[in-house]
């Protein structure tokens, strides 16, 4: 990183796909050999979470991945693959693997009200971590949820975390504190084609706020943006596509992220 908006930049970019995390997409191309959801049938084998991780937008099956390209977004063009990697009585975890070297881990819970993306036992939002930069992002309060249990048009609610965060860039320490507000719409249903084949999915409208301040090399600074996302969810699949535009401080994108291919165990 050669000066502060640089590493700023960087930070915000990382940052905010973490943050976005709710979108859980995923990347590999393959066939649309996916129009048959024959997996929830694999529950048996002690793989699946209680009742409450029983979200039908969501499929909570160990194994299960996804995996996503995306175009547009201010790191450039990446590929990822998000796996289902453990399942507990009361929640799971998902992996995240970039081709680019960068990964990501997110615990969730679970709610008779929906799915949480985080889990308070142990306080940890996430991490992230890139060749040059790796952070530790801690919750310190939820409210709300992130997917609710059941979803119909012209559904709103609201999810809201406060999070600290510490790492380092290059060596040097990074200290974030914030929070970031998602206000969301369930619009509708329309048919969405991506790689991954054509679905009927549940189209939704989130509005992100992110008020985060970060201290590197003795510099507080703030770093507010927002976000808009239309995100594509389909029963029984999950997440197959999402519209992402932002404002983060000064510097706009336009991302979207499309299904490549899926795997439900």
């Amino acid at each position: 990183m050669r000066n502060g908006n640089s590493v700023k930049v960087l930070f915000g970019s990382l940052f905010v796909i973490t943050m976005l995390a709710c979108n859980l997409g995923s990347s590999a191309q393959s066939q649309p050999q996916t129009t048959e959801p024959a997996a929830p049938q694999a529950a048996e084998e002690n793989t699946t979470a209680n009742a409450g991780c029983t979200n039908p937008y969501y499929p909570v099956v160990k194994d299960a991945s996804w995996s996503y390209k995306s175009t547009g977004s201010p790191v450039g063009e990446y590929q990822y693959t998000e796996v289902v990697s453990d399942v507990r009585t009361d929640g799971f975890t998902v992996t995240s693997e970039h081709v680019e070297g960068f990964t990501r881990s997110m615990e969730w819970s679970c709610t008779p009200q929906g799915l949480v993306t985080t889990t308070f036992d142990n306080g940890m939002a996430g991490g992230i971590t890139a060749e040059q930069f790796k952070m530790d992002i801690t919750t310190t309060n939820v409210e709300g949820v992130a997917l609710p249990a059941q979803i119909k048009t012209g559904d709103q609610w609201t999810y809201t975390m406060t999070y600290t965060g510490l790492g380092n860039i290059n060596g040097s320490e990074v200290t974030s504190q914030g929070t970031t507000v998602f206000t969301m719409n369930a619009l509708g249903e329309e048919s969405v084609t991506v790689p991954a084949g054509t679905f009927t999915a549940m189209k939704i409208s989130n509005e992100i706020v992110l008020d985060v301040l970060m201290t590197y090399q003795g510099s507080t600074n703030p770093y507010p943006s927002k976000f808009s996302q239309i995100n594509y969810w389909v029963a029984g699949v999950g997440l197959v596509k999402g519209e992402n535009t932002a404002d983060t401080g000064g510097s706009t994108y336009s991302e979207v992220i499309e299904l490549q291919s899926y795997t439900l165990p």
